[in-house]
C-alpha cells in the first residue's frame, strides 16, 4: 500500500501460490487501506478495489473481473463475496 501510494500506482496485480491466500488478501486489503487512510489521509486512499481470481471461477466471471481491473472500475461490493 505504501509503495502504491507513494508511486501513485493506479492498479496493482499480485500473485499467490495458494488460492486461500489470494482470497484472504483481497478480503483484508480494503480494511487495511481504510486504516492507513485514517492515519495519513493525504497519502492513502480511503477505499480501494480488491478482488481475486482462480481457475475454478467461471470464464465470464474472470473476464468481467479482468475487464474491471483493466478499466479501473470501482464497485462497492467485491465479487469474492458471491463468486463461485
Amino acid at each position: 500500500m505504501k509503495a502504491s501510494s507513494e508511486e501513485n500506482f493506479r492498479r496493482t496485480l499480485v500473485f499467490h501460490h495458494v488460492v486461500k491466500e489470494a482470497e484472504a488478501f483481497a478480503a483484508g486489503l480494503p480494511d487495511v487501506a481504510a486504516q492507513l487512510h485514517t492515519s495519513d489521509p493525504a497519502l492513502y486512499p480511503k477505499t480501494i478495489w480488491a478482488d481475486w481470481l482462480c481457475g475454478d471461477h467461471e470464464p465470464l466471471h474472470r473476464r468481467r473481473l479482468l475487464g474491471e481491473f483493466a478499466a479501473g472500475i470501482a464497485r462497492t461490493a467485491p465479487s469474492w463475496r458471491s463468486a463461485t
